[in-house]
C-alpha cells in the first residue's frame, strides 16, 4: 500500500463523521423522547390586584416509528392554558413539525440546550389555547427530567 493512499485514507476517516463549526449532529424520534418540564411564573389576576404564580408547563415526548408524539401543557398569563396532542415529523435535521387538515403547522425546534416550540402565525394557537396563552416560543430544558409519561387520555 502506498503512503499517499494510507495518508489519503486517514485523513478521509478522520472527516467521516465531523460536523461543521456550529452544526448539529440529526436528532431521531427516540434521541428525543421523554418528560420535559420548564418552571415559570405567570400573573394571575385575584380580583383586585395581579399577582405572580409558579407554574410547571410540561411536554410529554414518546415515538412511534420514525414520529414523535407531543402532548404539551402550557399555563400562562391569568391561567389561560394551551394543550396539545400532536404527531411530529422530522423536517430537518434539528427541526420537527406537525401537520393538521385544519392548518395547523406547529413545530419542535431542538438546541444544544432546549427544546422550542413554534407557531409563529398563530395558527395553533387559535384552536390549541385560551384567550392570553400563546404556543410560539415555549421553551423546555434538555435533557429531559424524567422517562415518558405512561399512554393513557389526558384532561384538557
Amino acid at each position: 500500500m502506498s503512503r499517499a493512499f494510507v495518508l489519503l485514507l486517514v485523513l478521509y476517516s478522520g472527516c467521516a463523521g465531523a460536523q461543521p463549526d456550529g452544526a448539529q449532529p440529526a436528532m431521531g424520534a427516540t434521541d428525543l423522547i421523554g418528560q420535559y418540564v420548564a418552571i415559570d411564573s405567570v400573573q394571575v389576576y385575584t380580583g383586585t390586584d395581579w399577582e405572580p404564580r409558579a407554574v410547571e408547563n410540561t411536554m410529554d415526548l414518546t415515538a412511534r416509528g420514525d414520529t414523535l408524539r407531543l402532548r404539551l401543557d402550557l399555563v400562562q398569563t391569568n391561567a389561560h392554558m394551551c394543550w396539545a396532542d400532536l404527531d411530529l415529523t422530522q423536517a430537518a435535521d434539528t427541526l420537527w413539525q406537525a401537520a393538521t387538515d385544519w392548518g395547523c403547522s406547529l413545530q419542535l425546534a431542538v438546541e444544544p440546550t432546549s427544546l422550542q416550540v413554534l407557531d409563529p402565525d398563530n395558527t395553533c394557537r387559535r384552536r390549541l389555547c385560551g384567550a392570553r396563552a400563546v404556543l410560539d416560543g415555549a421553551t423546555f430544558p434538555r435533557p429531559p427530567a424524567g422517562p415518558p409519561a405512561p399512554d393513557e387520555p389526558r384532561l384538557p
